[in-house]
Formats: C-alpha cells, structure tokens, sequence
C-alpha cells in the first residue's frame, strides 16, 4: 500500500488507515481514511467490513467527535460505465451510513453521504484495481 498519511496508521488485516481518530484534540481537518475491500459490483459490507465500523463506530462515538459531522465518500474502480460507478459509490457510502446509524446509533444528521465513482481512485496507477472500492470520511463540521 502507499505511504501512510502523517498521524495515520495502516492495520493490514483489516485494510484501513485511522487517521488523527485518537488525538487529545483531533485537527479540525480530521480524516478517516477506511480502505474495505467491497466484492466487484457490489455494496454488500461483508464481515470484515463490519468488524471495520464497528471500529469506526467507536471513534465517532468518542467525546471529542459527538458533535462533528462527517461526510462519508464512497468510490469505485474503473470498471463498468461512469454513470453506473457513480451510483454504485453512491450505494456504498450508503451502506456504509446506514450499519453506522442502524447497529451503532450514529445521528444520521452527522453522517451525509456522497458518491464519487471512479473519478478518485486510491490508486490511480491501477484504475481497476480493488483497492479503488472503498468509502472514505471526512470532518464536515465548519
């Protein structure tokens, strides 16, 4: 994988970088940057993926993130037509937003989602790759 952003840390089990999620006082440019592995042409979380948020949960959960709003990104590789990447991004981010809401009790005030598609992949020299299947959060909170 690439070099892990400064104040992240990659946990290869489980594919994700966590960054600034246990600062005393997380920069207001906080960023949870989750790599899951989706299978191709779908948004099912599978175990892994779950075991992921429920770690996520956790952070968000913390005192010092209860009342940050944080977008959820969803992505996906180069394959199959723009527009259907788009909403297949979409449905991930999805996904993703409602086990957050639904198993741990997140606000869903806090947690808008979008869809990107393709257009950024974590790895663009391999457009394709699975590693471009993934969701991604960012603080959102002015």
């Amino acid at each position: 994988p690439p070099p892990a952003p400064a104040g992240a840390t990659y946990a290869p089990e489980a594919s994700v970088a966590v960054a600034a999620a246990e600062q005393a006082a997380p920069p207001e440019a906080l960023s949870i940057a989750m790599r899951i592995q989706f299978e191709h042409d779908s948004s099912r979380l599978g175990d892994e993926a779950r075991q992921v948020l429920d770690r996520v949960a956790s952070v968000l959960q913390d005192p010092l993130l209860q009342d940050k709003v944080v977008e959820i990104e969803g992505h996906a590789d180069a394959s199959g037509e723009d527009a259907y990447n788009l909403s297949l991004s979409e449905e991930r981010a999805r996904a993703v937003r409602a086990y957050l809401v639904e198993q741990h009790g997140v606000m869903p005030a806090r947690l808008p989602y979008v869809g990107k598609g393709e257009s950024e992949p974590f790895d663009g020299s391999d457009p394709y790759g699975g590693v471009n299947r993934r969701v991604e959060f960012h603080n959102r909170t002015g």
